[in-house]
C-alpha cells in the first residue's frame, strides 16, 4: 500500500497523426502512468486543457486522504522495517508500538498527528503507570516511543 499523495499531473503538447495534440499523463491509485489525449492544441484553449486534467486527476486525489495511524504503521512503516531489523529489534518494536502507539492513537489520521498532540502524549506515557511494576514508565520506554515516532511521522 503506497502512501497516497496528491498529484497535479502533466499537460503536454504532442505530436500524433501529423497534429499537436494536448496530452494529460497521471498516475493512477495504484502507480500506474496513465495517458490521455485531451484535444487539439488548435481547437482548445491551455486553459481548457488543464482544466480537463484537474477533472481526470481529482477522482484520485479524493482517495488521496492521509491513512489512520494503524493502517500505515500495519501497512507501510513495519513492511518496510522488518527487511532491515534483526529478530529481537522486530519482536521488541512490534510490541512496544502495538501496545503503546497503536493502543493510544491508531484510529487517528496521520496528519491529526502534531507536535503539540505528540508532545503532550509523550508526557502523559511518563506519568503513566507501568502495568508491571505500578511505577511511572520509564524514561527509555518514553525515549523509544518517541524515536519509533519519528520515522512515522516524518516517511
Amino acid at each position: 500500500m503506497p502512501r497516497p499523495r496528491h498529484q497535479k499531473g502533466s499537460l503536454q503538447i504532442r505530436k500524433q497523426g501529423g497534429q499537436r495534440k494536448y496530452v494529460a499523463l497521471w498516475r493512477d491509485a495504484q502507480g500506474e502512468r496513465q495517458f490521455k489525449t485531451i484535444g487539439l492544441v488548435s481547437r482548445m484553449k491551455k486553459s481548457s486543457a488543464e482544466e480537463e486534467l484537474a477533472r481526470l486527476v481529482a477522482p484520485i486525489n479524493e482517495r488521496a486522504i492521509d491513512p489512520l495511524v494503524s493502517d500505515f504503521v500495519n501497512g507501510v512503516y513495519l513492511a518496510f522495517c522488518r527487511e532491515n531489523w534483526k529478530e529481537s529489534t522486530r519482536s521488541t518494536t512490534e510490541q512496544r508500538l502495538a501496545t503503546h502507539v497503536l493502543a493510544d492513537l491508531g484510529t487517528r489520521r496521520i496528519s491529526e498527528l502534531r507536535r503539540d498532540l505528540m508532545q503532550a502524549w509523550l508526557k502523559l506515557k511518563a506519568l503513566e503507570p507501568n502495568s508491571h511494576t505500578g511505577r511511572a514508565n520509564s524514561h527509555s520506554l518514553v525515549a523509544h516511543l518517541r524515536w519509533d515516532l519519528k520515522p512515522i511521522l516524518f516517511t
